[in-house]
């Protein structure tokens, strides 16, 4: 049998949209979850809506099928899904996603924020 890491069984991963670019293997530490598959429909603002909706909708059952400690966004996609995935993963689980950030030619780094203690210390970091 597999041994998983600690923490494996607790944590999602949210890939924003299947099919744009490999997800980085350092990162698919936990369960993969794709949120959306396609380009969003930018021809009007009720498609955009439609495709968000269905989306977080669906990701939504997701994040209630169990306790999730850890989710971590990789976000590929339109930024405006991936900012309603980021809202969808705090109104739900009331924690932060921790974000996997593209530093261009190949390099990707985790951005782990605490909005809350950041907005309350009234101080850059």
């Amino acid at each position: 049998m597999l041994e998983l890491e600690e923490g494996v069984l607790d944590t999602l991963v949210i890939v924003s949209n299947k099919g744009l670019h490999a997800v980085p293997q350092e990162y698919a530490v936990g369960e993969i979850y794709f949120a959306s598959e396609g380009e969003i429909d930018c021809n009007d603002v009720s498609g955009a809506n439609e495709f968000i909706d269905s989306a977080i909708i669906r990701l939504k059952d997701k994040l209630l099928e169990r306790r999730w400690k850890r989710v971590i966004l990789i976000p590929f996609g339109h930024v405006v899904l991936n900012m309603a995935i980021k809202m969808a993963v705090f109104r739900t689980l009331w924690i932060e996603t921790e974000d996997v950030f593209y530093f261009g030619y190949n390099r990707y780094g985790m951005l782990q924020r605490d909005t809350k203690k950041i907005l309350a210390s009234n101080q850059l970091g």
